[in-house]
């Protein structure tokens, strides 16, 4: 089942800006959905590939579409039996051993056609991707993979050859140029509607760097800056910009733009 989208930090009032990545993976991901392919995402944290991901997912595939959570070091049979409660399957299969709960999944996805979305794949071992590529080959064409991960994850899923042959498209999520900054941010959020574009560039050469999520943390601080001094709401201010940039980069050394 579809999930609601829950922005980072829970921003009041942000809205979800699409970009040219998020379009691209949505026409990617309307390709592989009617071939059950495989899509490959990659980029640094904070980029919006997951959200992205989820959105577009929710939009095209609402009741089909599954989530692997996935963490550091998990071995193949916690991955067999997370994907099997990921397919909700029943009854709960916790008894069955290695390649049985494999072929177990494979028939409950052949049924219908299903995606499933594997975020932070760079937690996984070769085994497990392997695996996964395994399962790939015995539901097609029913099933189609979403795979997401760090800006290293590309080069892991390449060095396992057997799934990067598999993969018909390789998308990676760079940050925001300094045109798609003066054009997103008063759109986000209405603290940077007012904003002229030479305050927002100087916002970004400082700390966010075209980084979805640390404009988010940007915001956040200034929302709740304005509320603490009374001041009238989405007032914005260098001064009120530094403070708010030495609170969430106390341990960063950064240097102010000179504009």
């Amino acid at each position: 089942m579809s999930q609601p989208i829950t922005h980072y930090l829970g921003l009041p009032d942000a809205q979800l800006q699409p970009t040219a990545a998020t379009s691209l993976t949505g026409g990617y991901l309307k390709d592989i959905l009617t071939v059950g392919g495989i899509l490959s995402i990659s980029g640094n944290a904070g980029l919006g590939k997951t959200i992205a991901t989820t959105v577009n997912l929710n939009d095209l595939a609402p009741d089909t579409h599954r989530t692997l959570p996935t963490r550091p070091g998990m071995s193949l049979r916690d991955f067999r039996l997370t994907l099997a409660r990921t397919f909700v399957l029943d009854p709960t299969p916790d008894n069955i051993a290695g390649l049985a709960l494999e072929h177990l999944i494979q028939d409950s996805t052949r049924t219908q056609p299903l995606v499933l979305f594997v975020d932070e794949v760079h937690h996984l071992s070769n085994a497990v991707l392997a695996s996964l590529a395994t399962l790939w080959d015995m539901c097609q064409p029913h099933l189609a993979l979403v795979l997401v991960g760090n800006e290293y994850s590309r080069r892991r899923l390449r060095n396992v050859t057997r799934l990067a042959s598999r993969i018909e498209y390789w998308q990676r999520y760079k940050p925001l140029t300094h045109n798609q900054v003066r054009e997103l941010m008063p759109r986000f959020h209405p603290q940077w509607a007012n904003v002229s574009p030479d305050d927002l560039i100087w916002c970004d050469d400082a700390v966010c760097r075209g980084n979805f999520r640390d404009w988010a943390r940007l915001t956040r601080k200034l929302v709740l800056k304005n509320q603490q001094r009374d001041n009238p709401p989405h007032t914005f201010s260098r001064a009120l910009a530094r403070e708010a940039i030495q609170e969430f980069s106390a341990s960063d050394v950064w240097s102010e733009p000179d504009f």
